[in-house]
């Protein structure tokens, strides 16, 4: 009996528990708005100075009720840490911020030199914070005036940024995977060092930045691609084009398709090939103590755009674009790989982490100095191209002679 009491007892104690704790957790919808964006660059009175774009979600979809003004406010704060400075923003802005649905996270160059490990702390150990949030470097303009520049589609600025980084990867490959777990993974790895997208703004950034900018066919300003920025450890040491990160890319076998306009044996002739399922094998070892490494790629191709003085309904045709494709890759390659050895010295690629995994003994023991065994390796390049098709047409369309 005194133990179905006791039972008895703790059963409702327990349900007290459940039914008078409520929702303690609970966040009221419309009491809260969504951080979008963050741009990171460097403060005047504090450490660091961040500009936060908060979603106006009655602007930012096409729904009635709309008022034509902007689809995001941004908001600017300055602080020490930028846990704090998130963290303090209620200062300016009325509402709760909900930090699981940022984009893109932006870092102004000068702060990039200086290191990324201690900025991205609190990113990496927030639990409300994605590992797909991407991660980008701002060259020549200040982070937070990249996230002022408003889009004619209507799509408010760390989307387009977004939606622009994944088109331009899969569609052209010039720009390398910038995550937040790509970091981490870059970071942990070893004989790897770190590459991110980097952008850059064509225009002045400040005449995109009110709603009468969006009435002019031609954008006063836009957001650009500009290819990647290189970090030795932590800290950013230049930059490399959109064409020359393609090709770290396709040695890292990240590249899923690209365009290559491939140079023929006339002056100002070229031939468009679309180039795709690129495969990458590597041989890295060390003998004398020196690095001698092996790149062959394998891919294939089809014919986009093509003069008429290669006939094409022919095998030999086909053969001839084959071998012009692999020598202006290969030529691509090589240049390159020796503008970073000779420019950077450090270890894009992977080379390093192969050798780690397949070769770890002998990996160990040049492991503090491999950037300088890289940048003294012996790189030889073998490319293989396959052309599948050249599309609808064999012939380039030309008028026949007229008969006599």
């Amino acid at each position: 009996m005194r133990k179905l009491r006791i039972t008895s007892g703790i059963a409702a104690f327990t349900s007290l528990c459940v039914l008078l704790s409520g929702c303690w957790d609970l966040v009221e919808i419309n009491r809260s708005s969504l951080l979008t964006g963050v741009a990171i660059e460097q403060g005047k009175e504090h450490r660091l100075k961040q500009t936060f774009e908060v979603l106006n979600a009655a602007e930012a979809q096409a729904i009635e009720g709309g008022k034509g003004m902007s689809p995001t406010t941004l908001y600017t704060s300055e602080g020490d840490t930028l846990a704090d400075t998130v963290a303090r923003l209620n200062d300016q802005f009325d509402r709760l911020l909900l930090l699981s649905h940022i984009r893109v996270l932006l870092i102004d160059e000068q702060m990039a030199r200086k290191g990324l490990n201690q900025l991205l702390d609190a990113v990496r150990r927030s639990r409300y914070v994605r590992e797909d949030v991407l991660i980008l470097i701002t060259k020549d303009v200040p982070a937070g005036q990249v996230l002022q520049i408003l889009n004619p589609g209507g799509e408010y600025g760390s989307l387009k940024i977004r939606n622009q980084i994944e088109n331009f990867q899969s569609t052209w490959g010039g720009v390398p995977e910038t995550r937040l777990f790509d970091i981490t993974q870059a970071t942990l790895a070893h004989g790897r060092e770190l590459m991110l997208g980097a952008l850059t703004v064509q225009g002045n950034a400040s005449d995109s930045s009110n709603m009468d900018s969006l009435k002019s066919t031609v954008p006063q300003s836009i957001v650009k691609v500009s290819g990647a920025g290189i970090f030795r450890n932590d800290k950013l040491v230049g930059f490399l084009s959109e064409y020359d990160t393609r090709i770290v890319n396709l040695i890292r076998n990240q590249l899923k398709v690209t365009s290559l306009s491939v140079p023929l044996e006339d002056k100002d002739t070229f031939t468009s090939i679309r180039y795709q399922h690129s495969k990458t094998r590597l041989k890295v070892e060390l003998k004398e103590k020196k690095a001698l490494i092996r790149v062959q790629i394998e891919g294939e191709g089809h014919i986009g755009g093509i003069p008429p003085s290669i006939p094409i309904d022919k095998i030999k045709g086909y053969e001839v674009l084959e071998q012009k494709t692999a020598e202006y890759i290969t030529e691509q390659m090589k240049e390159v790989i020796g503008k970073i050895q000779r420019n950077y010295q450090v270890d894009v690629f992977g080379f390093g982490e192969y050798l780690y995994r397949h070769h770890n003994r002998e990996f160990m023991k040049v492991q503090k100095d491999w950037n300088r065994f890289f940048s003294e390796a012996d790189i030889n390049v073998s490319v293989k191209v396959h052309i599948a098709r050249s599309e609808l047409k064999t012939k380039s369309l030309q008028r026949e002679p007229a008969a006599p």
